[in-house]
């Protein structure tokens, strides 16, 4: 692997359903630079196959639908009603990690707007084995208002129906969120610095899938990991390349168009994996930016950190976690902060994320 420097059907509408289906299609994952060498004819039914899929996302509308996609839902906030949200930020946690996303609340999870447009957050998870923990997470989500919560059991083999379910709760209950960010509960995120670089896209803000792109990643075929992918789900070498699910952003436009040929693809692949050939197969590319770090830890620097995008806080220590947060947190509120480092240091040294001159004092 390198890096570059089904839904529940029900609530789904008929007039959406397989929408994909006239896509080619070379058994599970469709090369867009494959164009080059298809007939005339072979490449005009693509473009005409993106260009629906494109229109249908348009005019999806999942107002009728509403009622029976509550029903797979065991909580569900209001949090986007009737209101327009630029970013939404989507944080995958485990039923058991209150203190996590109690954390995250606190720090870089607590920016609510960001020059005046709203900045949202909401945590996706699945149900929990205990029946206390669920008693719990349902008092939690009554006083704070920001958990989703799945009717399927949570567990590292369930993440992709996690994702399958941020995605149609998106476009049902948040259809008006302008740019999606999905992260996992392990993360620093740097929001003001991400939503500022989303605002100078504003004008631009179609067809963006940004994030750390894996490239050339290999299923796994060994029955034995917790990871294999049978051949029957994906037959090919390669994956096509996708984002990073650490953290990645999505246009609603894009949120939609996964959606609406998500039933093509086989959910017992990596959520992230599922996403980009979804992706894919509506004619949708990854965008890399270097900002964003991936699954890796970047090591903390006060520049670094108020311009990175993301980081994986895995090798942080639990003790010293939340200062560190809080003191990113600070930092992404002070402006005149002058950066005297060049670059940002991931545990890979050949991995330097170069600072711009902007940034340097």
């Amino acid at each position: 692997m390198k890096e570059f420097n089904g839904f529940a059907n029900n609530g789904k509408p008929e007039d959406f359903k397989g929408i994909g289906t006239k896509c080619p299609s070379d058994g599970g994952s469709f090369h867009l630079f494959w164009f080059i060498f298809l007939k005339d004819r072979q490449r005009l039914v693509v473009i005409s196959c993106f260009m629906e899929i494109r229109e249908q996302a348009r005019k999806l509308d999942m107002h009728l639908v509403k009622d029976n996609i509550s029903k797979t839902h065991l909580i569900e906030p209001d949090a986007c009603s009737g209101r327009e949200v630029f970013l939404l930020t989507v944080v995958f946690s485990n039923p058991e990690n209150k203190s996590r996303r109690e954390r995250i609340r606190q720090t870089w999870g607590n920016v609510t707007a960001f020059k005046g447009r709203a900045v949202i957050k909401v945590f996706a998870l699945g149900r929990p084995v205990s029946e206390n923990t669920q008693s719990e997470l349902e008092e939690e989500a009554q006083n704070h208002q920001d958990i989703v919560e799945g009717s399927f059991i949570d567990s590292y083999q369930n993440e992709t129906l996690k994702m399958t379910m941020m995605i149609e709760w998106v476009v049902t209950f948040c259809p008006n969120a302008r740019f999606i960010l999905k992260t996992e509960e392990n993360m620093f995120v740097n929001i003001k610095s991400l939503a500022d670089h989303l605002l100078g896209l504003e004008t631009q803000s179609e067809d963006l899938y940004l994030g750390r792109v894996i490239h050339q990643g290999i299923p796994t075929r060994d029955p034995q990991s917790p990871n294999f992918v049978p051949l029957t789900s994906y037959s090919e070498t390669y994956y096509p390349d996708y984002c990073s699910g650490a953290a990645m952003v999505l246009s609603q436009d894009v949120t939609r168009k996964v959606y609406l040929v998500s039933d093509q693809v086989s959910t017992l692949l990596p959520s992230d994996v599922f996403v980009g050939i979804c992706a894919q197969r509506a004619g949708v590319l990854s965008i890399h930016s270097a900002r964003f770090s991936g699954s890796r830890h970047v090591s903390y620097n006060r520049c670094c950190y108020k311009f990175i995008f993301s980081s994986s806080g895995n090798q942080w220590d639990e003790s010293n976690k939340g200062l560190v947060l809080s003191n990113v947190t600070e930092i992404s509120t002070q402006g005149g902060y002058l950066c005297r480092t060049a670059h940002c240091h991931y545990p890979d040294p050949n991995q330097p994320i170069q600072l711009p001159e902007f940034l340097l004092g």
